[in-house]
């Protein structure tokens, strides 16, 4: 502290002679607080963004700073600092004493024992580097867009068939139609998914067979009959019911035994086929007993359908030289009727009664009692 009050530096060198000898020394003052040598070299490194650079001398007092009213405050208790003024140099990241981070790189100056301190804060370099990697990520949404469009495709592509093939396979096993769904069409290169697909309409296949079909003739079974019949009476679809039963069967096993009577019935099941129209489903009943539900057919045509057939089984002979003839029983519903599949069952079943009772070998028509 000088005598007018002023906080000043004192720079002194030793001047020798030619001969070696002290002569004297030449020194010099700073006025630490006022525009000085320190503050010109280093004031132009004071930027706006909070960056700067101070010294402080070999006890940790400030003896530069941008800002002036700081000169002479110890400051040896900053990390930095203490580095510095032990000799040492390089960087780190501090947190001043106002609570502030900032990056900071520091260094000894050995012949004044000084501190040389430049520190920025975090923030001025988190700025840039968000807006670094906002612009990257601006730059690279497009291309993101691209690939998240061609996974989803991708993505589509697979599971598309999967769903569909997921959804069948649901319908069919809560289906109670005669008939199970039709297997969708899979429009897919993936191995797997084909392999899938195929699997799952032999499978399918295979379930019909077993299910629906009579294992013995290949016609439609009785679960196959009483399904359709309901769904028929619930649509409101116009039909016939020809239930056919085969005359002295039991003789022709008797006499020929039970694998010439299953050709009988395999013959007979043909004949049925061959007959029918194709919307109309040829079943087999129960032992000899089949029949016929003729769609959207009436009287009229139930009656000749079943006498082509009834004239098609005696004209020729079956299977071994055996020559067989069948009863058949019809009945109609219209859509107007209110009838359960018991009652219809019934009424054929009855008018098939009747044509065994008067003579066999013959069509007989369900007439409502008087």
């Amino acid at each position: 502290m000088a005598s007018t009050g002023r906080l000043i530096l004192l720079i002194s060198a030793p001047i020798f002679g030619k001969d070696g000898q002290y002569k004297g020394m030449a020194g010099g003052t700073i006025y630490l607080q006022e525009d000085n040598v320190l503050s010109r070299l280093l004031g132009e490194h004071f930027y706006g963004n909070g960056s700067y650079v101070y010294v402080v001398d070999q006890h940790g007092h400030l003896i530069f700073h941008p800002d002036s009213r700081r000169i002479n405050e110890k400051v040896g208790s900053n990390e930095v600092v203490r580095n510095a003024i032990d000799g040492g140099s390089g960087s780190a990241e501090i947190v001043n004493s106002r609570g502030v981070s900032f990056f900071a790189g520091y260094a000894y100056e050995p012949r004044g024992q000084w501190g040389i301190i430049s520190q920025t804060p975090v923030s001025v370099l988190d700025k840039p580097l968000e807006k670094l990697a906002l612009n990257m990520a601006l730059q690279a949404l497009p291309v993101f867009a691209v690939i998240l469009l061609a996974a989803w495709r991708v993505s589509r592509y697979i599971s598309s068939p999967l769903y569909e093939l997921a959804r069948f396979s649901e319908e069919a096993v809560l289906s109670k139609k005669p008939l199970p769904p039709e297997v969708p069409k899979i429009a897919s290169l993936i191995y797997e998914v084909k392999q899938l697909h195929q699997s799952i309409g032999n499978h399918l296949s295979l379930l019909n067979d077993e299910i629906q079909i009579d294992g013995l003739t290949g016609l439609a079974n009785r679960k196959t009959f009483d399904l359709t019949l309901q769904e028929w009476l619930e649509e409101r679809v116009p039909f016939a019911l020809i239930l056919l039963d085969i005359d002295f069967f039991k003789r022709v096993n008797d006499l020929h035994g039970h694998a010439a009577g299953d050709e009988v019935l395999r013959h007979l099941a043909t004949r049925m086929r061959l007959g029918a129209r194709q919307e109309d489903l040829c079943f087999r009943y129960g032992g000899e007993e089949f029949g016929i539900l003729v769609k959207h057919g009436g009287l009229a045509e139930a009656t000749e359908e079943a006498e082509k057939l009834r004239h098609a089984i005696s004209s020729e002979p079956g299977p071994y030289g055996i020559t067989i003839t069948v009863s058949l029983g019809i009945a109609v519903y219209m859509p107007h009727e209110r009838l359960s599949p018991k009652e219809l069952v019934e009424r054929a079943d009855s008018a098939l009664y009747r044509s065994k009772v008067e003579g066999r070998n013959r069509v007989t028509a369900f007439t409502s009692p008087k």
